[in-house]
């Protein structure tokens, strides 16, 4: 079975130790950010939410951090005699993963940014509530670009990610993402016309929908289609 050629090791190679420096820096961050708002917290300083907003963040982004360091650890050396077949599976199971994960999680924020649009609206608004209001529509591009192909791992790996049947699956995804748009911004359009203070909340609902529709859709596609048992692209 076909293995990596020594171009592609030394690609691959740059890219893990680019990714693991990403990774270390922000296991540090979220752990500076994590123990700053602690220490706010026990000088019992709330600032309306944003202490702890800042310890959820924080500890969320170590986590992520140490078990991306962990996944790309120097002396972990399989991926150089990884087979051709097997590296591909791999990362079209990855990138699934990612289209699973993200729809859902920006539709977790969605919901928390209704609550963080109720605090701004009642002039208790903070840096936080508008971070809050940004995040569904960030993870929703993140989910489109993925789909697009257009993210670093597609563009690196477009070897083993991008073939005949991914254009055909991403074709329909992204059919179904625009019906979903079409369909939420009109209701965004009415919403507006109806109650124009909910119009801002109302575009990132429809933003939020849309990129969830397309990563959701890509997602369900690929596992019906059995993209393990693909032949070599």
């Amino acid at each position: 079975m076909m293995t990596m050629t020594d171009q592609e090791r030394a690609q691959e190679g740059r890219a893990r130790r680019w990714k693991l420096m990403a990774a270390l820096a922000a296991l540090v961050i979220g752990v500076a950010m994590a123990a700053v708002g602690w220490g706010y917290f026990r000088a019992g300083i709330s600032a309306g939410g944003a202490v702890a907003g800042v310890i959820g963040c924080g500890v969320g982004l170590a986590v992520v951090g140490a078990f991306k360091a962990w996944a790309l650890r120097p002396w972990n050396r399989r991926w150089q005699t990884e087979p051709v077949q097997v590296r591909r599976d791999r990362l079209q199971a990855r990138r699934n993963g990612i289209l699973w994960a993200f729809p859902v999680a920006s539709l977790f924020f969605l919901a928390v940014s209704y609550q963080a649009w109720g605090g701004i609206e009642a002039g208790d608004d903070g840096v936080v509530d508008y971070i809050q209001l940004g995040l569904p529509v960030l993870y929703a591009w993140v989910v489109s670009m993925v789909v697009l192909g257009w993210d670093f791992q597609s563009r690196t790996q477009r070897k083993y990610l991008d073939d005949e049947l991914t254009g055909a699956l991403r074709a329909r995804a992204l059919g179904a993402a625009f019906v979903v748009l079409m369909a939420s911004g009109t209701v965004a359009a009415g919403v507006s016309l109806w109650r124009p203070e909910w119009g801002p909340l109302a575009i990132i609902t429809a933003l939020t929908l849309g990129g969830a529709a397309a990563g959701l859709r890509f997602a369900w596609l690929d596992r019906e289609a059995g993209l393990p048992e693909r032949a070599d692209g």
